[in-house]
C-alpha cells in the first residue's frame, strides 16, 4: 500500500507500479544524457564542431534532456574549435534559461578557458567576479577554475 500524500490535495498517491515505472524512465533519461555528453565530448577531442553541433541541436528531437554538463561539453568543443562567439552564445543561452537559474562552475570555468585563449582575462576575471557574488548560493572557483585563469595570465604576461 502506498504512503499517503502529506500535501493532501497536491498531489496524487502513487502506487508502486507507477513510482517504479517513473523511475525506471528517469534512469533512462539520464542514461540518454550521459551518452549525449559522451558524444559532445568525444567531438571536442577531433575538434569537430558541426557534428558536436548537431547532436546537440538533436537532443530536444531526440527527447534527450540537456544538463550543464551537456552545455558545458559543446562550449568546450566551441573553444577548441577557435569558435569563443559561440561559446558565449551557448554560455548566455544556459543562463537565461529558466531551467538553469544558477551559474554552473563547470560551464563558468570552460568559459573562463575559452576567454583566456584569446588573451582575455578581463572578461574571465568577470565570470569569476560574477560566480563568487552570485546569490543566494555562490559559485566557489576551485583549483580548475584557478589554473585556467593563471595560465591566462601566463599567456598574456600581464595581472
Amino acid at each position: 500500500m502506498s504512503k499517503p500524500s502529506k500535501y493532501k490535495g497536491k498531489a496524487k498517491e502513487r502506487t508502486p507500479e507507477e513510482i517504479e515505472a517513473y523511475n525506471a524512465e528517469k534512469k533512462l533519461q539520464l542514461i540518454k544524457t550521459v551518452e549525449l555528453n559522451k558524444d559532445i565530448a568525444r567531438c571536442a577531442d577531433r575538434k569537430d564542431l558541426k557534428k558536436a553541433m548537431t547532436l546537440f541541436e538533436s537532443a530536444d528531437a531526440l527527447e534527450v534532456q540537456k544538463n550543464t554538463h551537456t552545455f558545458a561539453s559543446i562550449m568546450n568543443v566551441c573553444i577548441r574549435c577557435g569558435d569563443i562567439i559561440e561559446a558565449i552564445r551557448l554560455f548566455n543561452m544556459l543562463k537565461s534559461s529558466a531551467q538553469y537559474k544558477q551559474l554552473d562552475l563547470v560551464c563558468c570555468t570552460t568559459l573562463m578557458k575559452g576567454y583566456c585563449g584569446e588573451g582575455d582575462v578581463a572578461n574571465a576575471l568577470q565570470i569569476l567576479t560574477d560566480m563568487v557574488a552570485q546569490r543566494p548560493h555562490p559559485v566557489h572557483p576551485n583549483i580548475r577554475t584557478v589554473n585556467t585563469l593563471l595560465r591566462g595570465c601566463v599567456l598574456i604576461g600581464d595581472y
